[in-house]
């Protein structure tokens, strides 16, 4: 092959001397024999000219750009110093709005993670029950830590080793007002001489609800009696009830869990018709099965609600 055909006709053998010409040509093309000038510029107007390719497919591509650098702005740049800024105006504008619609985002999902957090709980959660296992009965004491009065309607299922129904017992407490604790009492299996039957277990469901009952005679004031008592020579528990509100309350009901080394032995409950500033009231001895008496060496009283006489 001759050296005209090697480097193509018309092709001035002299100005590729000592450069790898077939790399050029696939890189570059032949660059005609009037075309003088130097390589630099030629490598820069094809940069130039990819620069306007990649601009079009981006701005094609990416059309919510900053809204000061329009499409059509960074078409009409006419210099490569403006044409870059365009770019990066561009790519700037499009990144800023990126980064705003994460932290948008980001705020509505922390949004919806404090709204999670800040949930309330439902009423139930917030009436815990704490159960006293007694021989003959389930004393169930509930607290309302809401900020409403709430009725109680429980249900307690005893099963034998079996897992077969024993029995069924039912509870209620009305007018549960807030801060107050109250109890409900719920009979173990007996048989129908009405004697005590030994169970395997039990489940305990119940369901809380706001009362309808917004009757102002029907607010607490238990927690406000002053109560002292004593163990009287016959072993019956005697009680000193001082009411010091200037009210006066009809049935209240007085509740005592007796102990004996920390483990619950017994139960009583009197009513009291009418309390005004103080009353004094015996408590019988707590009872086993054979309702002989238990010894106890410590007992909890539970003052239950107090119906207004006074209230408008």
């Amino acid at each position: 092959m001759n050296e005209d055909n090697r480097y193509g006709s018309g092709v001035d053998k002299d100005m590729f001397a000592g450069d790898k010409v077939s790399s050029d040509k696939k890189r570059y093309g032949v660059i005609g024999e009037n075309d003088h000038r130097p390589r630099r510029t030629f490598m820069l107007i094809t940069l130039l000219v990819s620069s306007i390719v990649a601009v079009v497919i981006a701005v094609s591509v990416f059309s919510f750009g900053r809204g000061d650098t329009s499409y059509q702005e960074v078409l009409d740049t006419s210099e490569p110093e403006d044409m870059a800024a365009g770019v990066r105006g561009f790519i700037e504008g499009y990144i800023d709005k990126a980064d705003s619609e994460a932290g948008e985002a980001a705020d509505i999902g922390a949004s919806q993670d404090e709204k999670y957090v800040e949930a309330e709980p439902a009423l139930s959660e917030l009436v815990p029950m704490e159960i006293v296992v007694l021989p003959q009965q389930l004393i169930v004491l509930c607290t309302n830590n809401s900020d409403i009065r709430v009725n109680i309607d429980m249900q307690a299922v005893f099963y034998d080793s079996t897992d077969s129904m024993m029995s069924i017992e039912n509870g209620y407490l009305n007018y549960l007002n807030p801060g107050q604790t109250n109890l409900i009492n719920i009979n173990c299996p007996r048989n129908q001489d009405y004697d005590p039957v030994p169970y395997a277990r039990y489940d305990i469901s119940y369901d809380v609800e706001e009362s309808s009952n917004d009757d102002v005679a029907y607010d607490y004031f238990g927690d406000s009696f002053i109560i002292s008592a004593n163990t009287g020579v016959d072993g019956t528990l005697l009680c000193d009830i001082k009411n010091p509100t200037g009210r006066s309350f009809e049935n209240v009901w007085i509740y005592c869990i007796f102990y004996n080394q920390g483990e619950p032995v017994g139960f009583y409950q009197k009513a009291i018709s009418e309390m005004g500033e103080r009353e004094l009231v015996d408590l019988d001895l707590a009872r086993g099965t054979d309702y002989r008496p238990v010894p106890f060496d410590d007992y909890r009283i539970i003052i239950g609600n107090t119906i207004n006489l006074q209230a408008d």
